[in-house]
């Protein structure tokens, strides 16, 4: 996809595990890297200097999270264990959603918002190269903003598959509630991102009568328009969102919120 960046400018990337058995070659699970986001220019700026922001090697390009069904051992993972496996690197801060073609400059160094346009073009790489053209069938996951992620974009991938190949969509711990701060945070990434292009669009279509198109970047209101099949992995009590989302262990607010996130998901 032209114009493909890392928040850094550098390209996006991913990594490719092939099946070794025949009967295996058509078969794919996807594993859409989280991170967390970047909530501001200067919060961007300090994460265009890691790797979740670059692919210079000189940030590593080690994997941060697979997932068991990457896990190439078939007593741990006997169903997928020998199938292709595409790890996409997450470097856009934005769970993949950005379409903004102009640069922002922090701190002396431009920055890039396109991770909609990464996802594309590894789609494209993997289509036109990989023999993904042929996939019969697709597991698509990710963890945190990954999970997020996948909540987002596993319709919009299983539309650039053959129309035969069967698709699940498998979020793991990326069904974030729209509470508190986090509300904000994910405005700013919508916004400073241009992240609408990069939404479900069927979501976007539903709220954009009311001038609320933004609420497609949080789970729970993408989460109904999904015609992908979905497996959620999700903890009421999930780690992250208790200490960034709450910034607090105490049962009194994680018990409530915890009820409150079941009841939605």
């Amino acid at each position: 996809a032209t114009g493909a960046r890392c928040i850094d400018g550098s390209p996006p990337f991913y990594a490719l595990r092939r099946a070794s058995a025949e009967i295996n070659r058509t078969k794919w699970y996807f594993h859409i890297e989280g991170g967390g986001w970047c909530v501001s220019a200067e919060d961007c700026a300090a994460r265009g200097l890691t790797r979740l922001g670059s692919s210079d090697r000189q940030y590593g390009t080690k994997a941060r999270y697979c997932g068991s069904l990457a896990v190439p051992d078939s007593t741990i993972n006997p169903l997928s264990h020998d199938w292709n496996f595409a790890y996409f690197h997450y470097c856009d801060g934005g769970s993949w959603t950005g379409d903004n073609i102009s640069t922002t400059v922090q701190d002396g160094r431009s920055q890039y918002f396109r991770g909609f346009r990464n996802l594309n073009a590894i789609l494209g790489d993997l289509l036109e190269f990989e023999g993904l053209n042929m996939a019969t069938e697709v597991i698509i996951g990710g963890d945190s903003a990954g999970g997020l992620a996948t909540w987002i974009h596993t319709d919009h991938i299983r539309r650039q598959l053959p129309p035969t190949t069967k698709v699940v969509g498998l979020p793991d711990s990326g069904f974030f509630l729209d509470y508190g701060h986090y509300h904000d945070d994910l405005a700013w990434v919508y916004h400073q991102m241009n992240a609408t292009a990069g939404l479900h669009q069927d979501c976007v279509a539903h709220y954009a009568p009311l001038d609320q198109t933004y609420m497609c970047i949080f789970a729970p209101y993408t989460a109904p328009f999904c015609q992908t099949p979905m497996f959620a992995l999700q903890g009421r009590f999930d780690s992250y969102q208790t200490s960034a989302i709450l910034g607090s262990d105490d049962p009194a607010r994680v018990n409530p919120y915890g009820l409150m996130l079941q009841s939605q998901l």
